[in-house]
């Protein structure tokens, strides 16, 4: 029998506050380990449980001031308006790997945009650049400072101890954005779109925000493949995916604009 065992971890970094509030940025991390089991013939399967581990977000430091604008109403109805049903869903377009991180990237951003009434991203060299200094740190934590900061940024880590490196650079932020970020979260969020959310559960979505946040168009990721024995894991090997977002997202008091309902596309994973 071969064990082999894969590890996740993700973080998002949101401004938390009301109109005219100060806001602090919140980290958030948690953990979930798989131990995958190959069966030989002749063997009883045993069925791992999964064991996630969770934190409780804290808050970091930076803080941020905004003015709400004046209420103008509601807008008044218009007679005889039609609403007419929205489509059926359609198929995914079809997304071919070409080992390029950057297509990559934005692909799994913007099939999930498109979705949800988001302009595309395009790629951003300069926040790309301080993704990549932090995913090279090996160390897993925000680091929203560099060459000036002002962006908003997601985290993830994937690892296993049976060849990590085969998943590739555009594999691993594939896997960050579409099933980690997005479809890991989207239920989280199911009951918020289109409002402002509960910030008590800020961890269990913050990524989804970040990557559907409508304001934030431009994008820049990196990864890098950490070797066992790094500050990301002393085990095995593992991938850091960094992505950083212009504007930042995740303001408080901007979700409900930001963050839209879905129009019913078929779902992507990688």
């Amino acid at each position: 029998m071969r064990t082999s065992a894969i590890i996740l971890l993700s973080s998002a970094a949101a401004a938390i506050a009301g109109p005219a509030l100060n806001k602090r940025v919140y980290e958030t991390k948690w953990t979930t380990v798989y131990e995958e089991v190959t069966v030989t013939a002749g063997q009883e399967p045993v069925a791992p449980t999964p064991a996630p581990v969770y934190a409780p977000a804290v808050p970091v430091g930076e803080v941020v001031t905004i003015t709400k604008g004046p209420d103008v109403g509601a807008p008044k109805p218009k007679p005889s308006e039609v609403v007419n049903a929205p489509a059926p869903a359609q198929p995914a377009p079809v997304y071919v790997p070409n080992g390029s991180m950057k297509d990559a990237a934005l692909y799994h951003h913007n099939i999930h945009r498109s979705n949800h009434s988001a302009p595309a991203m395009t790629w951003n060299d300069k926040i790309a650049a301080s993704a990549q200094e932090a995913a090279d740190s090996c160390v897993f934590k925000h680091q929203m400072d560099i060459n000036g900061g002002g962006y908003g940024q997601n985290l993830a880590m994937w690892g296993t101890s049976n060849n990590a490196g085969a998943l590739g650079e555009d594999g691993a932020i594939a896997r960050a954005a579409s099933n980690m970020w997005y479809g890991g979260e989207f239920a989280s969020y199911a009951s918020f779109f289109g409002k402002e959310p509960s910030m008590s559960n800020f961890g269990d979505w913050g990524h989804l925000s970040q990557l559907l946040w409508a304001d934030s168009t431009g994008l820049g990721c990196a990864v890098k493949l950490c070797k066992k024995g790094s500050p990301m894991s002393a085990s095995m090997d593992a991938w850091y995916m960094v992505c950083n977002y212009y504007p930042a997202g995740n303001v408080g008091g901007r979700y409900a604009a930001n963050v839209k309902a879905p129009l019913g596309k078929a779902p992507v994973i990688a």
